[in-house]
């Protein structure tokens, strides 16, 4: 009989230098008996347990593996061959999915640390254990050249605890766990692996110029400064204050109110806000305060004064968080690394900073400061973005497909076509009172005329909009992000009426949806096997058609590619960063390149064809030693598009 192993490594500190660290011990329970190996041993003993083909199960499992990968290098078919056995086990992962089965939601993540889920689980507080004044946890490296016989017994015995409390939470959750709906661990495996390969991206990182850095200190500088002025032209008297924290010369901005004190900018829009555009924005239910989140922001009327202040916050949040972490990765070893969460409540993953190296969120880049260009290529290395084309209307046409047999989404885009044209020819036809071909409107869009690309924009809108849910007044709000600013709830119903004839699979599916609620007035979907419960009517559309199923396809392309990488047609290639619908990878650059991007271009195609096989899948890439989104600095394009997998649903 095979065993389940919970196991556990200790390492020194993890530092810029040290984003894998060196290990120092490591602990398993088998059963009742719990063993403590040295570092000497940890090879070889990793090495039986994997060979054995027994599970191994940890909590934050990618912090161990990918120290295992990055010190052990003879281990890595092993560890690479437990993970797509789905004998390598995270506890936190699994911690994460029964919630999202029964609560829907998903909380910050501290939430998942192994003291919190034994002080929720089991009523059980090991914190004095982890973070206590004489803990260990923090300290092996001060043991590293002792022999096992003379460690403390403090720290054996935190060693020993470590992997127990593991092995009660594990068979907590096997307990818990039923096949599907509430209490479901749906793609535990797709999931666990992903996130180890998240967690080498983060290792790998990104190359960071030291010359473009200085270049968007200055940006910053003037982007603060110009509204500044025009702020001050305008009769709002800005102020600076030095920004809270060591090592940083970056100031925060506010004004001075009528005492003299110090007000932080959120106070400035609001105030400002309040006096000129009463009731106007977006409010908080509790507070009724108005809301600067980016949604809030959008809602404001255009206004010079806030338009400064706007590009002020953008610039604000490039030089208090983007810009120090590319500099001090400029003054440790030149390379940022991403760090990222494997799951969110829809399926995807996110991307956030961390204290203990150089890091940013590298999914959700700035719009101002145009961070993407302080990354660049290795040396005798480029950098190939290759993304999906109009994915979420991919997913759509799947999802849709599939419930109910058609989808004209999914003849358009079979046939090659743009929806968001297709829909715009319609609206054009409307508006002129005649018959507007497809291949007219894609001929006048070419030709730049205003009221065609308006025509397109409304259909984006449209598109990505209401199949998550969105009713007249919400997108009327949703619209201005497609530069559509004055939607009066008139047009926005009609637009409704027209998505709904464009595309007459949406009607059944709401008509569907609708029989979903629960008695308690939430929604519940399935997506491959995980179950994500208590959602709102428009999350649980949106998670439906749009996020959800193409969450996991990626998850699965991203694994492919990672195995090509590792042992496959693009080894000498790196993954060092994904968002959503595009890998950024670094390759060779050599006469193979072109070879290496088709194969890397089919590998996303197929990963995606998994779950999404009766739409025709198309991907782009771009070659660059420099990351943008345009321009000259592109070397290359190229872009690749795969038939369905299954053919039937190509003749339909």
């Amino acid at each position: 009989m095979k065993e389940v192993i919970s196991a556990d490594l200790e390492t020194f500190l993890i530092s810029a230098d040290a984003v894998a660290p060196k290990p120092v011990v490591l602990s398993y329970c088998v059963g009742d008996a719990t063993k403590v190996i040295h570092h000497d041993q940890i090879e070889e003993t990793i090495f039986e347990l994997l060979s054995n083909n027994d599970t191994l199960t940890w909590h934050n499992a990618k912090f161990d593996m990918t120290v295992l990968w990055v010190w052990y290098p003879h281990l890595r078919d092993a560890i690479f061959n437990a993970y797509r056995d789905g004998r390598i086990k995270c506890t936190l992962i699994r911690e994460k999915l029964l919630e999202l089965s029964t609560s829907g939601q998903l909380n910050q993540r501290d939430y998942y640390s192994l003291a919190d889920c034994m002080l929720r689980n089991f009523e059980e507080d090991i914190s004095e254990w982890k973070h206590g004044e004489d803990a260990w946890r923090l300290r092996f490296g001060e043991l590293y050249d002792r022999p096992l016989s003379e460690y403390p017994e403090k720290a054996l015995e935190y060693c020993r605890l470590d992997v127990q409390w593991g092995k009660r939470l594990y068979e907590q959750q096997e307990e818990r766990r039923q096949p599907s709906g509430e209490n479901s661990m749906g793609t535990e495996n797709l999931q666990t692996i992903t996130d180890f390969i998240l967690g080498l991206i983060t290792i790998r990182g990104m190359k960071v110029d030291p010359v473009q850095v200085e270049k968007l200190a200055e940006e910053c500088i003037n982007g603060l400064a110009a509204p500044e002025q025009i702020l001050k032209e305008e009769g709002v008297h800005v102020t600076r204050q030095l920004k809270r924290g060591p090592k940083t010369e970056w100031k925060t901005f506010g004004y001075e109110d009528k005492t003299g004190k110090f007000r932080m900018r959120t106070k400035l829009i609001q105030d400002y806000t309040e006096e000129k555009y009463p009731g106007k924005g977006i409010r908080s239910e509790k507070t009724q305060k108005l809301s600067l989140s980016k949604e809030g922001l959008i809602e404001l009327p255009k206004d010079p004064v806030l338009d400064c202040l706007r590009d002020m916050a953008e610039y604000s949040k490039v030089s208090t968080t983007y810009l120090p972490a590319l500099q001090r990765a400029v003054e440790a070893r030149g390379v940022i690394h991403p760090n990222f969460d494997v799951l969110k409540t829809t399926g995807r993953t996110s991307s956030h900073g961390g204290k203990l190296y150089p890091s940013f969120n590298a999914q959700n880049l700035p719009r101002k400061g145009d961070v993407r260009r302080s990354i660049v290529a290795r040396k005798g290395m480029v950098i190939v973005a290759i993304d999906y084309d109009s994915l979420e209307l991919r997913s759509l046409a799947q999802v849709n497909y599939e419930l109910f047999g058609f989808s004209k989404m999914l003849d358009y885009l079979n046939a090659g076509n743009d929806p968001h044209s297709a829909m715009g020819a319609q609206l054009l036809s409307v508006k002129e009172e005649r018959s507007v071909s497809y291949d007219e409107f894609i001929s006048r869009l070419g030709k730049g005329e205003d009221i065609v690309k308006e025509f397109r924009q409304l259909s984006k809108a449209a598109n990505f909009g209401f199949p998550g849910g969105l009713g007249g007044k919400a997108m009327m709000k949703y619209a201005q992000n497609y530069g559509i600013a004055d939607m009066d709830i008139a047009t926005a119903e009609q637009l409704k009426v027209d998505f709904f004839k464009a595309f007459p699979e949406m009607v059944k599916f709401f008509e569907w949806h609708r029989t979903k609620q629960d008695n308690m007035g939430f929604y519940h979907y399935d997506t491959n096997g995980r179950w994500r419960a208590n959602c709102s009517y428009c999350a649980a559309a949106n998670g439906i058609n749009l996020q959800s199923l193409s969450a996991d396809g990626a998850k699965i392309a991203l694994i492919r590619l990672f195995e090509a990488c590792f042992s496959g047609a693009l080894q000498g290639c790196y993954i060092i960063n994904t968002v959503h619908d595009e890998n950024l990878m670094e390759m060779p650059d050599d006469d193979k390149l072109t070879e290496r991007i088709e194969v890397a271009m089919t590998l996303m195609i197929e990963g995606m064809s998994a779950v999404i096989p009766d739409v025709r899948i198309g991907v782009g890439a771009q070659v660059m030693k420099r990351w943008v989104k345009s321009g000259e600095e592109i070397l290359g394009e190229h872009s690749l598009a795969l038939p369905p997998k299954n053919q039937k649903a190509a003749k339909t």
